[in-house]
């Protein structure tokens, strides 16, 4: 059985657009024999679809219930004609409205009806499926609002503002789960996370942490989430499954910046204000002895690999290059002369290069990773904030200040081959999944631009809430 549905919000339900193929084949993955009574199948019918209510955990919460006409109804595009014979299959797209409240259901499509018929397709019970509510086709931008105390949710298929979600007291840092079912944001000045349920874009639940909030890591299993509060010298750990804080881990002064490794075992914390990293075990979250690196470390990027974490410390103008086997620097990259400023990090894919936006010397520098030699300088005008595509190909970059612009860098040549205009003081970014489109935060305008990657030009321009400030993308 193959099935796809589709989310939307209202007041009451949630839509879930479900594709059955009903079928008589033995080698499918879902085989339903049709009876030889009539079924009625047509657009606009109602059916019966048996289900059973589950929470977050998976215990079922209730007994087997049908959803009764007309939550359940046959939609436009199915196959299946007004009579059917033994053996015959045909498709049925079904219109089911959900309760909010509900996370997840268990069809059971022995009861795949007509509506006002007795006799129903037989299937066997152990082939049920199980639906999570939270899956989410259609993946979502969130956008920080600062002034406005609210994230602007974009929809990433049809260019549009699908939601405005109120949070707390000016959000900044915003992560999505790698199930892209929640969001968390942080809210600076009320020591707060929002978690926000993405499929129908509200919040269920706000944690308190420490005191101002700036950087959010989900651990790759998406178990946890690591917030680091600068104004508390702590990183508070929270279980996503319950959304209360299991951990507050005391790290170096003004932690700002975190970065979790692949494989989830570690999460490095910079702390601005001691020129230093902490290294969280994960398993036990407990830290050891803070790594020394340059003055103001306060940028933070991992490789795909895991074994190296790149620190930047924008006093001193160096990068730290910390072996993530022994957790030990062993190379500091000296940025060239002039203002070496270090404002953003990133590592492509396959972990041969990182970039780092040189914001004051007007430059992005490409170090060899294996060497950790700077192997060429690009010149871009005030490069501020820096992202690459998921699958390699481009390297894109804010070009801040006056210039109001994203420069593209073609990775295999290090060279700029394109600049594209955006508005009024571009300060963050973020890619899609499937590399094809950037979205930029444009703050004095509180506008999001959106870039078509394979044509590199603004296909969209979004109207945000006041002051964006950060903007990420879920995964599909």
């Amino acid at each position: 059985m193959y099935r796809k549905f589709h989310v939307a919000k209202n007041i009451l339900t949630i839509i879930a657009l479900i594709f059955i193929i009903l079928s008589a084949s033995a080698n499918s993955i879902l085989s339903i024999t049709t009876p030889s009574k009539r079924i009625n199948a047509t657009p606009g019918e109602n059916l019966l679809v048996a289900y059973q209510v589950q929470n977050v955990s998976g215990k079922i919460i209730s007994d087997m219930r049908y959803f009764a006409p007309p939550l359940t109804r046959v939609t436009n595009g199915s196959t299946c004609g007004t009579t059917m014979t033994v053996g015959e299959s045909c498709n049925v797209f079904l219109l089911i409205a959900v309760p909010n409240q509900v996370e997840s259901l268990l069809l059971h499509p022995l009861t795949i009806c007509g509506f006002g018929e007795r006799v129903c397709a037989g299937a066997n019970l152990s082939n049920r499926i199980r639906l999570r509510i939270g899956s989410v086709t259609n993946p979502t931008a969130y956008v920080t609002n600062l002034d406005t105390d609210n994230v602007t949710a974009v929809s990433t298929t049809a260019n549009t503002v699908i939601g405005t979600i109120g949070v707390g007291d000016r959000p900044q840092p915003v992560a999505v789960s790698p199930d892209g079912s929640r969001a968390y944001v942080g809210n600076s000045n009320a020591s707060t996370v929002s978690v926000i349920r993405t499929v129908d874009n509200t919040v269920v639940a706000t944690v308190g942490v420490g005191t101002n909030p700036t950087d959010i890591v989900i651990s790759p299993d998406g178990s946890r989430a690591y917030v680091a509060n600068q104004g508390s010298t702590s990183v508070s750990v929270i279980n996503t499954a319950t959304n209360i804080v299991i951990a507050t881990i005391i790290v170096g002064t003004s932690p700002n910046a975190l970065a979790v490794t692949p494989d989830g075992s570690k999460v490095y914390v910079t702390n601005q204000g001691s020129s230093s990293v902490n290294v969280i075990n994960t398993a036990t979250n407990t830290t050891g002895p803070a790594i020394a690196v340059g003055v103001n470390p306060a940028v933070i990027a991992a490789s795909a690999s895991g074994t190296r974490v790149y620190v930047g410390n924008q006093v001193a103008g160096t990068v730290s290059v910390i072996n993530t086997a022994t957790d030990i620097v062993i190379a500091t990259i000296n940025l060239p002369a002039g203002l070496p400023f270090p404002a953003a990090l990133a590592v492509l894919p396959d972990s041969s290069k990182l970039y780092i936006a040189n914001q004051f010397d007007n430059e992005v520098d490409v170090v060899n990773t294996t060497t950790n030699a700077i192997i060429s300088q690009i010149a871009v005008n005030s490069p501020l904030a820096i992202a690459i595509t998921p699958n390699g190909t481009g390297v894109y970059v804010i070009n801040a200040t006056a210039f109001n612009s994203v420069g593209v860098i073609d990775p295999l040549t290090d060279t700029l081959t394109t600049t594209i205009a955006v508005q009024n003081t571009p300060v963050a970014l973020a890619i899609d999944p499937n590399s094809t489109k950037v979205y930029v935060v444009n703050q004095n305008s509180s506008t999001l631009s959106i870039i078509n990657i394979a044509t590199n030009t603004v296909i969209d321009t979004l109207t945000t809430g006041t002051t964006p400030v950060c903007v990420t993308v879920a995964p599909r």
